[in-house]
């Protein structure tokens, strides 16, 4: 993360996504990774983006069904 809300909170703060087909079983694995340091004891775990990432993930396998590739 550059700027933002997360920046304020976490540093670093780094997301990592992944795919990975495999043409045989016509499936594809995602994979999703955060990794972060909270600039203060008080600062909670970032579920918010959590769910964000997971709502992207989503958006991205209806695509794909949507999509008859």
């Amino acid at each position: 993360v550059v700027e933002g809300e997360l920046k304020k909170m976490y540093n670093p703060y780094t997301v990592t996504f992944s795919f990975r087909g495999d043409a045989e079983k016509n499936e594809c694995i995602a994979g999703w990774r955060a990794e972060y340091q909270p600039l203060s004891p008080a600062v909670a775990p970032p579920e918010k983006a959590k769910d964000v990432a997971l709502r992207f993930m989503k958006a991205i396998e209806d695509f794909y069904i949507s999509s008859n590739f």
